[in-house]
């Protein structure tokens, strides 16, 4: 895993990037965001639900994969650049 970090490291951190995207993708990636799932494993006790779909715990997965919105998402730039189906 080690060796993955390093090549991803190199990605986010280039300088073509705004310093802001390379943190949130360096938190993206190591799953450091304050989500409501990281905040409970921490010991705060807050109740826990998605802000776009109101259903399910808010998690990396849900909010940039699995969700519906971010389903939606990956559909858009889906068909705008033309990728590969099996995304969403």
């Amino acid at each position: 895993m080690g060796m993955y970090f390093l090549v991803l490291d190199r990605v986010t951190w280039a300088p073509i990037l705004p310093l802001k995207i390379s943190f949130f993708t360096w938190c993206l990636l190591r799953n450091f965001l304050p989500l409501d799932v990281n905040i409970q494993h921490r010991g705060v006790a807050l109740g826990s639900r998605c802000f776009c779909c109101y259903g399910v715990k808010e998690s990396i997965d849900h909010l940039f994969v699995i969700g519906v919105v971010a389903t939606q998402v990956w559909r858009h730039f889906q068909g705008c650049l033309q990728l590969l189906e099996g995304i969403g």
